[in-house]
């Protein structure tokens, strides 16, 4: 068994961090691959500070993929790799050192899975633990992993906290793409997922890094907010075209169904308040989109006012 560690590289700030964390892993057989975004940073010269070590290789993009392509960019790194289980993660996120081990042993006990979660910590700018993510149950369909995640009760993931059977992620056309990789990471596992469920550690495998950097906290809004559409789309057309068979299962398509346009139009508030926050000018802008967002001109107007407090 072989592992692909894939880290999509522009910002240099904690990106030996990561790559230690890779290195040092108690499980040997891996490859990482750093793909070099056209930075303006040397990442190179960092990436040759781990030359001797052969399961390192770099690769610097013919252009820029950008925030907005990053998806693309995890497809193009996604066909470079040779290991049998792929991971990608954030050029300032680390693997805990027993991850892949952890992995590994999760796959030797269900082979008939394609998408595995390592349980989560989330950690600030000087890489303490911030936050400690609930554990999960040890095996969730694809139902309670899309109803975790809406229902109201905090969960969060993250890209790099899925490790991904690299076969059948590539026969599902690879990472599900979407502008600012916005939801890439909960649809590209909820179709991993729709057929066995997924497995998830009870032991710490990813380490997420928070920071003023983050996509999340410096993309467009409006792009982000195509993507909030493009996501619910996904959604209403999924769940709609499931069969299931059993009483419990229809009561969970039930409930996702009713779950779906409360959860959206959550986070489209979000979008809008926080854009109206830093530009009040915006209202006319978000007005202009109304029929788009799904929310009505009181909705909006509400969020104006709270962004004026």
């Amino acid at each position: 068994m072989k592992f692909s560690i894939i880290i999509p590289a522009y910002k240099i700030n904690y990106l030996k961090e990561a790559i230690e964390s890779v290195v040092n892993q108690t499980f040997k057989d891996f490859e990482l691959l750093i793909f070099d975004d056209c930075s303006p940073h040397d990442i190179k010269s960092l990436t040759d500070e781990f030359i001797t070590d052969k399961r390192v290789k770099y690769f610097r993009n013919e252009s820029n993929y950008g925030a907005e392509r990053l998806a693309d960019n995890w497809n193009n790194a996604l066909s470079y790799c040779k290991g049998d289980y792929v991971i990608c993660m954030g050029d300032d996120d680390r693997l805990t050192p027993n991850s892949l081990e952890t992995y590994a042993s999760m796959i030797d006990r269900h082979p008939e899975i394609t998408v595995f979660h390592g349980q989560t910590e989330i950690i600030d700018e000087n890489g303490d633990v911030a936050e400690y993510l609930e554990p999960r149950f040890e095996k969730e369909s694809v139902w309670q992993l899309i109803y975790y995640r809406w229902a109201g009760l905090g969960r969060q993931q993250f890209i790099g906290d899925f490790c991904y059977n690299r076969e059948a992620l590539v026969k599902e056309g690879g990472f599900y793409n979407l502008p600012l990789a916005w939801g890439s990471d909960d649809i590209t596992a909820c179709i991993a997922a729709s057929k066995n469920g997924i497995v998830n550690s009870q032991e710490i495998c990813f380490q997420y890094r928070k920071n003023r950097h983050t996509i999340s906290n410096s993309a467009n809004n409006d792009i982000k907010n195509k993507a909030l559409l493009l996501q619910r789309k996904w959604y209403e057309d999924f769940i709609a075209r499931q069969n299931p068979t059993t009483e419990s299962e229809r009561t969970m398509q039930y409930l996702l169904q009713q779950l779906l346009p409360k959860h959206f139009e959550f986070h489209t508030k979000i979008i809008v308040w926080k854009d109206m926050r830093a530009n009040k000018c915006r209202l006319f802008h978000w007005l202009s989109q109304q029929e788009n967002l799904k929310l009505s001109k009181l909705e909006i107007l509400k969020q104006f006012v709270k962004a004026l407090a």
